[in-house]
């Protein structure tokens, strides 16, 4: 499965503070100080201090509803100051509709943005719109492209949406299981506990007709899945079913 992208703090820009002085959400009364310093540094323009709230608030958005809108907020700030990972993550939301309505078009200009700004996650979310011709023109060797670009990365996380995005192609002639699973194997080794990942892993045995083990690790991924992902249990077991009747798993629509 594509999994979202993980944070790294970086360098520090300056943005003007006169609007944001005067739109920033407010804290609790009750915040720690470190978040309250953070807080008046990020309301004064400090890119790295925005990033820091908006993970911060992205961490907490999971219990408290407010904390999505607070979290693109503070993102939407960093990205404007041309942080590389606020671009992306501003393409994320707009992709799935998180804290905003989804508007491809604005997705695809964040992720765009997010690569000539050197994210390499960005190429493998582009990929699939260039693959499905999402906002723009049916391109699927230019979808390919941006997978061998993203994998300039050593990072597990692109390495595996990358290979889920090869794995699942509904078309067998852009399909490369052999190639998502070398990849998946090598993430595997490096993190081996994460459902997501065996998810990913069974999908690439599956698109290379190994179907016992598609099913064996899919259900090592179900079994992971019901502690941290149980909200992703129906697709888990949908896959399962899929390769217990010799099927590999075809994604029909981007971003699914």
């Amino acid at each position: 499965m594509i999994l979202p992208k993980r944070f790294i703090l970086l360098s520090v820009m300056l943005f003007g503070s006169l609007e944001l002085s005067a739109n920033a959400p407010q804290l609790a009364e009750d915040a720690d100080s470190a978040i309250v310093t953070t807080y008046e540094k990020a309301k004064a323009g400090d890119t790295a201090a925005q990033m820091e709230m908006a993970v911060w608030y992205w961490d907490l958005h999971w219990k408290n509803a407010h904390a999505t809108e607070k979290a693109f907020y503070w993102f939407s700030k960093a990205a404007e100051s041309n942080h590389p990972e606020a671009n992306y993550q501003m393409g994320f939301f707009y992709q799935h509709g998180i804290g905003c309505e989804i508007d491809q078009k604005k997705a695809l200009s964040w992720y765009e943005n997010a690569m000539d700004l050197g994210d390499v996650m960005a190429s493998s979310q582009l990929a699939y719109y260039y693959y499905w011709g999402v906002e723009v023109a049916v391109d699927k060797s230019k979808a390919l492209e941006f997978c061998e670009k993203a994998l300039q990365s050593s990072d597990t996380m692109i390495r595996n949406n990358v290979a889920w995005f090869l794995a699942t192609l509904p078309e067998d002639e852009y399909a490369n299981g052999p190639r998502a699973l070398s990849l998946m194997q090598a993430v595997i080794a490096d993190r081996p506990a994460d459902a997501g990942f065996y998810d990913t892993l069974a999908a690439a045995y599956a698109a290379c007709g190994e179907q016992e083990m598609a099913i064996t690790y899919q259900k090592v991924a179900l079994e992971l899945c019901t502690l941290q992902l149980p909200e992703e249990e129906n697709a888990f077991r949908e896959r399962l079913a899929l390769y217990e009747q010799g099927k590999r798993y075809r994604q029909t629509e981007p971003f699914k």
